[in-house]
């Protein structure tokens, strides 16, 4: 831009005639101001970009951590299920003179049905949870893809840059 204002000066001080030609260094010198804005925000854009899919990584990890935890309540709820039919066959095998009492395992077999149910749910939760953070680990690559675009366009602006430069 120095090279290219210097040369302005020589041609005001030849003739007036020569205004004309000293228009296009002064629009070779807005260009460059311009392409050197356009890779400010070209980086801008890049930075939140890669903000974006940091803060896309970190919910997914979010979501593996609570899958993880629904994971450990069902082993949990497993085991609970297991002493309790275990119980349910010991008090079945004692005697048929205990049908009174036989109410309670009935009860207790309940209560299993209803824990393998919240199971059931637990594990649809938890599945759902696993097919959330994927979407969003899918969503965080595609905006790396954009962040390596962009830095793609911001070498060639400098290139264009650098070969105004040289003229």
């Amino acid at each position: 831009v120095q090279e290219l204002q210097g040369q302005l000066l020589e041609l005001q001080g030849q003739a007036p005639g020569l205004q004309g030609q000293a228009l296009e260094p002064q629009g070779k010198a807005l260009e460059l101001q311009v392409q050197a804005l356009e890779l400010q925000a070209l980086d801008l854009q890049e930075q939140a970009l890669e903000l974006q899919a940091l803060g896309l990584q970190e919910q997914a990890l979010g979501l593996q951590g609570q899958v993880l935890d629904l994971q450990e309540q069902g082993l949990e709820l497993q085991a609970q299920v297991q002493e309790l039919q275990g119980q349910l066959l010991e008090l079945q095998g004692q005697a048929p003179g205990l049908q009174g009492q036989a109410l309670e395992p009935q009860g207790k077999a309940l209560e299993l049905q209803v824990q393998a149910l919240e199971l059931q749910a637990l594990d649809l939760q938890e599945q759902a949870l696993e097919l959330q953070a994927l979407g969003l680990q899918e969503q965080a690559l595609g905006l790396q893809g954009q962040v390596l675009d962009l830095q793609e366009q911001g070498l060639e602006l400098q290139a264009q840059v650098q070969e105004l430069q040289g003229q």
